[in-house]
């Protein structure tokens, strides 16, 4: 390679010698059978490029690769990568090799997550490492408004039962009805916790007509397969009342949510509302039963909140509930 130096005009021989770069090798296979699977892509959403697909040998190779830690995100060929939040017929994955202990097989009771990205380090001329992959739990059903019809576009989400939560901490493995109000989900498998399905009417933050329907809590194992599940809208109640300071004067834009008292809602689909400029809600949307009526800030165990934010309301189908009042600083 020659380069000009300027002061004399003349040029000048730079020698640069280019490293060939790590060599990152995974083995993807099926963790309840051990056998190889092909079609599972490594990939780095920062660096286009960086990534690769396990072939019939299960067997997944990235040349020229740089030394360092290196995060994967994981996908099925074919998938939207953007979207989907499982690999193909898997919801989870882990290596002994990861470079962070929540990205290892979690031992743990319970619920376990293994469903985030995988962090290795690379240095030296090759790296191999294993991945297992879990097969999904397959879930399919229909969802009815209450009087039997069904209902499209209706966003059914798992809720991590006695816990009022997701899952993932997020939206993550929401899907959505069809036409016909038939869907069909893939999720982790439970294990040895319990969770529940939510049928949400609209999107994400969209309320249409009814209010949320709740499924019985159940457990699954990997690759099970769930069919004819059934869930029922229901027809929505409001809660209204007023939020002031220990002054009595009137919050504005405050949130008030209602949150089942059994635990088994997902907190990212639970009716949420804010105070008008005389402190005054109408909380829409509530489903029938015992409900925490809170003030935010919200807390995921609305029972530990602290005193005067938290009221526990039952409400009626179609019923309102007038006089939820509430005094906070």
């Amino acid at each position: 390679m020659s380069a000009w130096n300027s002061s004399s005009g003349a040029k000048k021989r730079l020698d640069l010698n280019l490293e060939s770069g790590v060599t990152f090798r995974a083995l993807v296979r099926n963790s309840e059978t051990g056998e190889p699977v092909d079609g599972i892509v490594l990939w780095n959403w920062r660096q286009p490029g960086i990534e690769g697909t396990s072939g019939a040998n299960g067997v997944l190779e990235i040349k020229g690769m740089a030394d360092g830690e290196i995060e994967f995100n994981v996908t099925a060929a074919g998938a939207d990568r953007r979207r989907s939040d499982v690999a193909g017929e898997f919801a989870r994955w882990w290596s002994p090799q990861a470079a962070n202990e929540h990205q290892r097989l979690e031992e743990k009771g319970g619920f376990r997550r293994n469903f985030d990205d995988l962090t290795f380090r690379l240095s030296g001329d090759v790296v191999e490492v294993d991945v297992f992959v879990e097969p999904a739990v397959t879930i399919a059903g229909r969802v009815l408004d209450p009087d039997g019809k069904p209902v499209a576009g209706v966003t059914l989400a798992p809720a991590k039962t006695g816990s009022g939560n997701s899952l993932t901490g997020d939206t993550r493995f929401s899907y959505e009805t069809n036409a016909d109000g038939r869907f069909e989900m893939k999720l982790p498998a439970s294990g040895d916790a319990e969770y529940n399905l939510i049928a949400h009417d609209g999107k994400y933050g969209q309320w249409r007509t009814w209010a949320n329907g709740v499924g019985q809590p159940f457990r699954t194992t990997p690759g099970q397969r769930v069919v004819d599940v059934e869930l029922v809208l229901t027809r929505p109640a409001t809660v209204r009342g007023q939020v002031t300071d220990s002054l009595g004067q009137p919050r504005r834009n405050v949130e008030v949510r209602a949150a089942s008292t059994d635990k088994r809602d997902n907190r990212y689909y639970v009716p949420t509302t804010r105070t008008d400029a005389n402190g005054n809600y109408e909380l829409k949307f509530v489903s029938p039963g015992m409900h925490y009526v809170q003030v935010a800030p919200f807390w995921l165990a609305a029972d530990q909140a602290p005193n005067g934010t938290t009221q526990v309301v039952e409400v009626e189908e179609g019923v309102t509930v007038e006089g939820i009042d509430f005094t906070t600083d």
